[in-house]
């Protein structure tokens, strides 16, 4: 039991949090690879500088700060997640293939983001924010 409080620090779902994933400041980069959920395989990487979250071998969230990703959902056409960090930070979604995304942070709209190469970057400011990414449809 011991074991599992330092894993739950890269990812765990639970009923409160969904698919979590990251941490707050952490002190040094480390990396847990394997976690599997609903039919998926997850790799996670944390540090100071980084947190990655690979699905089934591919990169789909990346941040250039120690993050913590709350409530991560995904659909086809829109991403949802709660996020936490002691500093802003730059996001990038890999979750959509192409179009025009609508970005609110806390259920404000903030800016569109178009999906270059299968990603889109974004600025989140520091504390905990309600993100959500919605596809255009055409």
């Amino acid at each position: 039991m011991l074991c599992l409080i330092p894993l739950e620090q890269f990812i765990d779902e639970n009923p409160w949090d969904g698919l979590r994933f990251g941490a707050l400041s952490p002190g040094a980069e480390g990396s847990f690879r394997g976690a599997t959920w609903q039919g998926h395989n997850y790799d996670v990487t944390v540090g100071p500088n980084e947190t990655e979250l690979r699905r089934d071998g591919t990169v789909r969230f990346l941040a250039d700060a120690g993050v913590v990703v709350r409530s991560y959902g995904v659909s086809s056409s829109s991403l949802s997640m709660t996020v936490s960090s002691e500093r802003d930070f730059q996001a990038t979604t890999a979750e959509f293939a192409s179009g025009i995304l609508n970005l609110r942070i806390d259920g404000q709209t903030t800016r569109k983001l178009t999906v270059t190469n299968g990603s889109a970057s974004f600025s989140i400011p520091h504390g905990e924010h309600g993100v959500e990414l919605t596809a255009e449809s055409r």
